[in-house]
């Protein structure tokens, strides 16, 4: 099951190697929805506010933390502190965003220790964003489906049933990532077909459709 920072998948873990990263990740990648707020894990001072290019973190904070490592903010779309700016735990620093190398909306979280060597953030991770708006819902509908798969039974159990339960579970993660750009799409939809609707003589028919074409896009574009 794919680790969550509250409610927001963690799409790329300290130390891991992939496609995107050819050497150990010197963070925590957590993806969310581009404008998200992000918070201070702790009080302490801000050492550096820097834009660092395409092939780096982009936009990015750094706090040097009173009690702890220093702590640095990735990829944000906003900055609200500037350096030399002392903060408190849950401060808002900025919002989260898609700024240098990224492959998709999410801030990354690195956390430095005092001797230089790069620690893993994972544990104070949740002190930097606030819970999504599906977390709960994500939760419940994960810890429903570990158990039903775990049942091993004569349905659920087989190849297919897997395959239908993590399916539907990636969608509902795609929806809390891009849960802005959803609604906004959605709202964009509605207001089109109540325009062309009558119009066309057939409203609900064509508002219908466009539900379903909308819905069949997003779930689509997860499962491929």
């Amino acid at each position: 099951m794919r680790l969550r920072i509250n409610g927001f998948p963690i799409s790329s873990e300290f130390g891991s190697i992939d496609s995107v990263h050819k050497i150990p990740h010197t963070g925590v990648d957590i993806a969310m929805p581009i404008g998200t707020q992000l918070h201070s894990v702790g009080g302490g001072v801000i050492s550096q506010v820097d834009v660092i290019g395409d092939r780096s973190l982009g936009r990015m904070v750094r706090i040097d933390l009173d009690d702890g490592p220093d702590v640095i903010y990735g990829h944000l779309s906003q900055v609200n502190v500037k350096i030399g700016d002392h903060v408190h735990a849950g401060d808002i620093i900025g919002l989260s965003g898609n700024t240098g190398h990224s492959t998709g909306p999410h801030l990354h979280l690195q956390a430095v220790a005092d001797n230089g060597t790069l620690i893993d953030p994972t544990p104070i991770a949740h002190a930097a964003s606030e819970p999504g708006f599906w977390s709960s819902v994500l939760d419940k509908f994960n810890d429903f489906s570990d158990w039903a798969i775990g049942k091993e039974t004569e349905i659920i159990a087989k190849p297919v049933g897997n395959m239908a339960w993590n399916t539907v579970k990636r969608t509902f993660e795609a929806i809390s990532v891009h849960s802005a750009e959803i609604i906004t799409l959605g709202i964009c939809a509605c207001a089109i077909g109540m325009m062309i609707g009558p119009i066309i003589g057939s409203g609900n028919k064509w508002l219908g459709r466009l539900f379903v074409v909308f819905w069949g896009g997003i779930i689509w574009r997860v499962v491929t």
